[in-house]
């Protein structure tokens, strides 16, 4: 039985090792979209970081993974990089064709471009001399998987001959039927037929393997009849229907015998569609029945004010989460602290957009702002100006600081240019107890030079200078305010006015705070 125990707990280890060494291997992400890359990346933990950049995708449509650091199955154990395809596909310099340009130069632009279908194909020209260059077909738009034909001159057309006559051919007298039907009435016409691959396309009104599409025109007797066949493969050309409305989009897959499908992790933003049309849809080739996934515009992304002064990252959460990428400088800064948003880019975005931002990179010059309660405020304004500091709020409160004297004021170390906000004195309060006018008792109190630390003998000789003969002197138990501070006076019940004088006769009472 100890035996049996020890089996099964050395299998226990060994599956809970294995799990774990599962939970670290990396999926293939290449060819999937980048929303499968963010939910795998917020499920896993780990102390290593996801990367994602957007790249040029080579015929990728966008938004999937072309690329990742570390391969399928590999462990985690760095940080691992995503490269996303942004849907651009590079288009190729189409060769300038002039008098002199040949079959061997477009040969040389062939190797140099990287173009994977070329096709030949001569035509008499009574104005290109013989193996010189007509055209190149298509004219623009190649991309290195573009079928692409040159016409090459074979000389000057031959003069009609009694036994040679000129054989019009009308685009559509041919369509729909078979091969072996077209080439046997090409060569009764005294033609060459031919079978160019580039011209074999998709066309729901005709059979798979029949005539699609003919060449048209004036032909003599001998010359070569170019045709394609139809075939089950659909080419869609990218952005071709960007812009189309929802409505008009799915009548067309429907056309082309294919089957819209929204997706919405294709939805986009942007400044150029209006909201509710095609902003993206697949492209390449695809077969009759096949979906053909399309994403709708959102409108523009609004990027609005309301991150100064907020962390990089959480301007890099608001941006990406209309599918924005940031773009980052930094400046020195008299408000903002380092590492904060100074400013960014506000306005209308298109999903993948950048948008520019500055981080503050700290102060650009410090002062230190020293405590000025008790001072004038005279005093601290000189003290503000003179430093390169703005005055802020000024707030006015009643205080045992005198009136008109500082209370408290912004302290430390602050940019220059930076508000300092302070608070006034009014003076102390005073109970209005038994007086008429709050003015007299004002003109009492600023003729009081008791200061903060009275005592009954000092206000006793302060009233007696004053000729006060009917007064009392308190001392009052305090848990607000220090020993010493003037709490209230009390003035007996005769009648004044704001113009009179206190009489020295009043009945006065000055109460002193007592620890």
């Amino acid at each position: 039985m100890r035996n049996k125990g020890i089996i099964l707990l050395c299998i226990f280890l060994l599956s809970m090792s294995l799990s774990a060494c599962a939970s670290d291997s990396v999926p293939d992400f290449v060819g999937k979209n980048v929303s499968e890359v963010y939910k795998w990346c917020s499920e896993i933990d780990t102390k290593y970081a996801c990367e994602v950049s957007y790249a040029e995708g080579n015929g990728a449509e966008k938004d999937i993974v072309i690329e990742q650091s570390i391969q399928a199955g590999g462990r985690l154990n760095s940080n691992i990089a995503f490269k996303i395809s942004n849907g651009a596909v590079s288009e190729i310099p189409v060769l300038y064709i002039d008098e002199d340009t040949q079959k061997s130069d477009v040969e040389l632009w062939r190797q140099n471009m990287g173009i994977q279908s070329l096709t030949y194909i001569e035509e008499p020209s009574n104005t290109v001399e013989k193996n010189h260059v007509i055209s190149i077909i298509p004219a623009a738009g190649i991309r290195k998987d573009t079928p692409v034909t040159v016409y090459i001159s074979s000389g000057p057309r031959k003069e009609l001959t009694p036994e040679e006559k000129e054989i019009r051919i009308v685009f559509g007298d041919f369509i729909g039927l078979t091969v072996e039907q077209f080439e046997e009435k090409a060569m009764k016409l005294g033609l060459k037929p031919n079978h160019n691959v580039s011209r074999d396309r998709f066309n729901k009104d005709v059979a798979f393997g029949n005539i699609a599409w003919h060449g048209s025109g004036t032909y003599v007797q001998g010359e070569v009849f170019n045709y394609g066949i139809c075939v089950n493969a659909i080419e869609i050309i990218g952005g071709t229907c960007i812009g189309l409305s929802e409505a008009d989009f799915q009548a067309k897959a429907r056309d082309l015998t294919l089957s819209p499908k929204h997706i919405y992790g294709r939805d986009a933003y942007s400044t150029r569609i209006d909201e509710g049309y095609i902003v993206t849809h697949g492209y390449g080739t695809y077969e009759k029945g096949e979906e053909w996934k399309y994403g709708l515009s959102l409108g523009p992304a609004r990027v609005v004010s309301g991150y100064e002064g907020a962390s990089e990252e959480a301007l890099l959460n608001y941006l990406n989460g209309m599918g924005l990428k940031g773009s980052r400088s930094t400046s020195k800064s008299t408000t903002v602290p380092e590492g904060r948003v100074i400013s960014y880019n506000t306005g209308k975005y298109s999903s993948g957009d950048t948008v520019s931002y500055v981080i503050s990179a700290g102060y650009d010059v410090y002062v230190t702002v020293p405590d000025f309660k008790g001072e004038t405020e005279s005093s601290l304004l000189e003290f503000i100006r003179g430093s390169g500091l703005n005055v802020g709020i000024r707030t006015v409160q009643s205080s045992l600081v005198p009136a008109g004297n500082i209370v408290s004021n912004d302290t430390g170390v602050r940019a220059k240019g930076a508000k300092i906000d302070y608070v006034v004195s009014s003076g102390p309060v005073v109970p209005m107890a038994h007086l008429d006018s709050f003015a007299d008792m004002k003109t009492m109190l600023s003729d009081y030079d008791i200061g903060y630390a009275a005592t009954k003998a000092n206000v006793e000789q302060y009233l007696k200078n004053r000729c006060f003969t009917d007064y009392e002197i308190w001392g009052e138990y305090s848990e607000k305010y220090y020993d010493g501070t003037l709490l209230y006076v009390i003035i007996g019940d005769h009648s004044l006015s704001d113009a009179d004088d206190f009489p020295t006769y009043s009945h006065i009472i000055v109460s002193i705070s007592r620890d």
